[in-house]
């Protein structure tokens, strides 16, 4: 069985403790890239809170190992955006200069 829904409807699926997980910008992002790529995905909000994730340069680069601001591996948004489209999905980047991207 197949059901057809909206972006309001994908939005309003996040509850409890995943409604904070993206903003409301990066859930747009996530699903206009879920619906460029196959647009009869099925829907799993856990799954796709373990796939995607939104972070700021700093979280970025503390997530993925590096120490500090000082001694970031990418000191710009750009270079972790070209990391990530080098190394995965970068699904875009939103207006408070967040990284949305399927996690590696």
């Amino acid at each position: 069985m197949i059901k057809t829904i909206d972006f309001y409807t994908f939005r309003d699926s996040f509850t409890g403790d995943r409604k904070n997980q993206f903003s409301y910008e990066a859930l747009q992002l996530i699903f206009d890239y879920l619906e460029e790529v196959n647009p009869y995905w099925e829907l799993d909000i856990i799954g796709l809170c373990c796939e995607f994730a939104e972070m700021t340069l700093t979280e970025f680069n503390d997530a993925y190992g590096y120490a500090s601001e000082d001694d970031a591996e990418f000191p710009t948004l750009e270079s972790a955006e070209q990391h990530i489209q080098d190394n995965g999905n970068f699904v875009g980047r939103t207006a408070n200069n967040t990284l949305v991207f399927s996690q590696f």
